[in-house]
């Protein structure tokens, strides 16, 4: 299944571009906490690696949203329009497929390359974006 992810296969790669996906970077955890946060992902998920899900999500969504003293750019428009598009058709793939436990298997192995190649602010290491990957519950 191709979801078109905005930012994987060199389509948010380089210059001002990634410049404008890292400041995308609250959008896109706002979206997964959307997702995730849903009856039906409850449905599909056990509790404590969802919970631990929601968890991470906003503790990410605070610190990027808290880091800097002033508030951080918006997220430019048709990048902006690029993530929710690419999360409407992960909701409306999870919904034709009847929220089935395989269908939300899918999208977590998505979301995991997702979040693997999301361009990231320059403040987080790839030491601290691999720990943090490795520590995350789609990873499981």
């Amino acid at each position: 299944m191709d979801f078109r992810c905005p930012w994987k296969k060199g389509r948010i790669t380089q210059g001002k571009q990634k410049e404008d996906a890292t400041c995308c970077h609250s959008e896109m955890l706002r979206q997964l906490l959307q997702l995730f946060g849903t009856e039906a992902s409850r449905d599909a998920w056990a509790e404590r690696p969802l919970g631990q899900l929601v968890t991470s999500l906003l503790s990410g969504l605070e610190a990027l949203e808290g880091r800097a003293a002033e508030p951080s750019p918006s997220c430019v428009p048709p990048l902006a329009m690029a993530i929710r598009t690419y999360f409407l058709g992960i909701s409306r793939y999870l919904e034709g497929k009847g929220y089935s436990p395989c269908s939300w298997e899918i999208v977590r192995a998505e979301m995991q390359v997702a979040l693997s190649t999301f361009p990231v602010p320059a403040e987080r290491s790839p030491k601290k974006r691999r720990r943090s990957m490795e520590e995350s519950p789609l990873l499981r």
